[in-house]
């Protein structure tokens, strides 16, 4: 299910110092945007309302293009599913610069703000999707790597028929 085509900027908020602008896509005749989150802050777009609801529980993810244009190799993504901003979910994803590639991220790898269990009780609520400098999330990168700066995002889509291995039980007391 396609969410965004990214084609144009018209939509897309702006907060603090970080700007949106149109960039050259990685597929012919179509556009992209470009995020620049130097100076920390969001961009922000709300969910087409054809795609709101318990559409996004039929999928396992979401996918995307990206491509880094300066900075380091991790951008961040949000999604928020409460009015007052209070609970959102949020993960982070490496960038290559100057090479598309296409990330996918299943549901569990994203990370509550403040937990309400698990995402997927969460998907018919999700209202706006958020690129972000991930520097306001240092604990979900590895801390000797800065946040990518500025990067170009492409055909924004929910996905289905993600097979996940199963996440290994850990062995021992969690308490030692």
């Amino acid at each position: 299910l396609q969410l965004l085509s990214c084609d144009s900027t018209t939509g897309w908020t702006e907060n603090s110092s970080v700007t949106v602008s149109a960039a050259s896509a990685q597929q012919e005749g179509s556009g992209a945007i470009h995020v620049d989150v130097a100076g920390g802050g969001y961009c922000e777009k709300g969910v087409p309302s054809g795609s709101q609801g318990s559409v996004w529980n039929s999928y396992d993810g979401i996918r995307f293009w990206v491509r880094g244009t300066s900075g380091a190799e991790w951008g961040g993504i949000q999604l928020l599913y409460d009015d007052s901003s209070y609970y959102r979910c949020y993960a982070t994803f490496p960038i290559q610069q100057g090479t598309w590639t296409e990330v996918t991220i299943p549901w569990r790898e994203f990370t509550q703000r403040n937990y309400q269990g698990p995402i997927e009780d969460h998907l018919d609520e999700v209202f706006q999707v958020l690129f972000v400098n991930m520097i306001e999330h240092s604990d979900t990168v590895n801390r000797g790597v800065d946040a990518i700066q500025a990067y170009d995002i492409d055909d924004i889509r929910l996905v289905d028929s993600l097979t996940l291995d199963t996440t290994p039980m850990g062995t021992g007391d969690i308490r030692n």
